[in-house]
């Protein structure tokens, strides 16, 4: 036999101690390596579970399940074994706990969860890290923690202050009346409050209504609103004469001496109340008129009682006021129902409602003049607007009438 035979014999049947410190060597590698496979599975079940769960609950039980700070502690019967493949490992088993708690943050970040091992609370740095960063607030969900602040809202800002003065319905307009005339204030604002005063501009009173008998005199009256704006002072004048007037039922004296005439007061049918007549032909409107020993009116008759004494451009006042008269509607008003459409001798509706038919002739030859505009006419509804579009044959819906007499005639 050989020297090298012996010798690797020898190396074969050795000592039985090596052969045990192989043995254990092996060991401890094999432990290494399912430390190592440990961790890797914690490692990528904390980032499987950051990918497929929102935020919320889940990763704040798993964080609080391993923390970070501690690692679970080893078997106590391989614990000699976990200190050596602590030295062995490259940053050991802590460095792979930290790595670990710092995925886990990094998950929780991402899918915008705030909370922490330590019950929730925004802000909460990752182990061994050593920074704490400022909490975000996070979208208002039913998720939210319990007792968490609730966002003040935002603040709304002010109304501006009211400074617009009310607007002051003050009538009838200035005119001639018979036996006494109630003057009244109105505003359409709630919580208006209104003034008269009668006679003079100083004797205000906190009242609506005035009524003012023979002569009649001047009225004024302003509204004051909640906001405590107040109205201009506006002032009407009234003549009251004793009696009635002498011209027959519900028509009223125009002009004085020769040029003095009588008219109704209403468009036909010349009653209070009642919607006036339109779609009537002009030949039919002079009839009616005739039946009642009257004409149709004069285009110069019709204009001098809508001006009245003053040339009034609209039979309540010099400028146009939308509600005073049925112009601005979309059908026709009852008559003498708008007491402000009223002109100086007591004649109602001149403005709106219906065109009038005239007894005039038009510059076209086979028409004639209607006045005044109709319901929708607007701001041309004046005393001197005209129509001689008519055809007198044609029944318009738009147009109606009303008649005249000479003074101190007519029945009706």
């Amino acid at each position: 036999m050989s020297t090298k035979e012996t010798e690797g014999k020898a190396g074969t049947n050795g000592d039985p101690r090596e052969e045990g410190s192989r043995a254990r060597k092996a060991a401890l590698a094999a432990l290494l390596v399912l430390a190592l496979a440990a961790l890797l599975a914690l490692l990528f079940a904390a980032r499987g579970c950051s990918e497929e769960e929102p935020a919320g609950a889940g990763k704040s039980a798993r964080a609080a399940a391993v923390p970070a700070e501690e690692p679970a502690p080893a078997d106590s019967a391989s614990a000699p074994d976990a200190d050596s493949l602590a030295r062995a490992g490259e940053g050991g088993p802590e460095a792979a706990a930290d790595s670990s708690a710092r995925a886990l943050a990094a998950s929780g970040a991402e899918s915008g969860a705030k909370t922490g091992p330590g019950g929730g609370r925004p802000g909460a740095a990752s182990a061994k890290s050593g920074s704490r960063g400022p909490a975000e607030p996070g979208p208002a969900s039913a998720s939210a923690a319990p007792g968490s602040a609730k966002p003040e809202p935002e603040a709304v800002p002010a109304a501006p202050a009211d400074t617009v003065a009310p607007e002051l319905l003050f009538g009838p307009p200035d005119g001639r009346f018979y036996g006494q005339v109630e003057s009244r204030a109105a505003c359409e604002e709630p919580g208006c409050r209104l003034y008269t005063s009668v006679g003079d501009s100083l004797s205000f009173e906190e009242t609506a209504a005035r009524t003012l008998v023979v002569p009649g005199g001047p009225v004024w009256a302003y509204a004051v609103d909640s906001a405590g704006n107040r109205s201009e002072i506006q002032r009407r004048d009234y003549v009251v004469l004793p009696g009635t007037p002498q011209c027959g039922s519900n028509a009223v004296p125009v002009g004085e001496g020769a040029d003095g005439f009588c008219m109704d007061q209403y468009e036909w049918p010349n009653r209070p109340g009642e919607r006036p007549m339109g779609s009537v032909s002009h030949d039919a409107a002079a009839d009616s008129c005739a039946s009642v020993g009257k004409t149709l009116c004069t285009m110069e008759q019709w204009t001098k009682a809508c001006r009245g004494p003053e040339g009034n451009a609209y039979p309540y006042g010099k400028r146009y006021r939308q509600k005073n008269c049925y112009t601005s509607v979309t059908a026709v008003g009852r008559s003498g129902r708008r007491s402000n459409c009223r002109s100086w001798y007591g004649v109602y509706d001149m403005s709106g409602n219906l065109w009038e038919w005239t007894s005039t002739p038009a510059s076209r030859p086979g028409r004639f003049l209607a006045a005044g505009g109709s319901w929708g006419a607007g701001d041309l509804s004046g005393c001197s607007e005209s129509k001689w579009s008519f055809f007198p044959q044609n029944e318009y819906p738009i147009v109606g009438f009303r008649c005249c007499a000479p003074s101190g005639a007519g029945s009706r």
